[in-house]
């Protein structure tokens, strides 16, 4: 059986994080609000998901919104993936995520904002 690796999460500078503009997942000003309320509540407790070059590949909303916080780091897993594998890891979050939320009506209706399609 082949051993299952768990990458370390870092935490690093807000500041250092990049993306490349072409996130399809849209957030409108009252579910961007409703994520800063959730970091201030619960704290930021689901790291960004990054390429090798701090990247991002998953968690760019999270990224923005910490930023309008002033929080100054954040927790990152970087992967050692090159861009095709970022892009196929973000599409793979996604998807999940979609499929996930059909199953509960309420969480279907905001995915739904969010233009997944299955």
């Amino acid at each position: 059986m082949a051993e299952v690796q768990i990458p370390p999460v870092e935490l690093v500078d807000v500041a250092s994080l990049r993306t490349d503009g072409q996130n399809p997942n849209k957030m409108s000003e009252k579910q961007r609000k409703a994520l800063r309320e959730s970091i201030l509540r619960y704290g930021f407790i689901v790291p960004i998901i990054t390429n090798k070059d701090l990247l991002t590949a998953d968690g760019e909303q999270c990224w923005q919104e910490a930023k309008v916080l002033g929080m100054k780091q954040v927790q990152v897993i970087r992967l050692p993936v090159e861009e095709i594998g970022r892009r196929l890891l973000a599409r793979a979050s996604i998807h999940k995520a979609c499929a996930k939320t059909r199953l509960q009506t309420p969480l279907a209706t905001i995915w739904n904002e969010f233009r997944c399609t299955p």
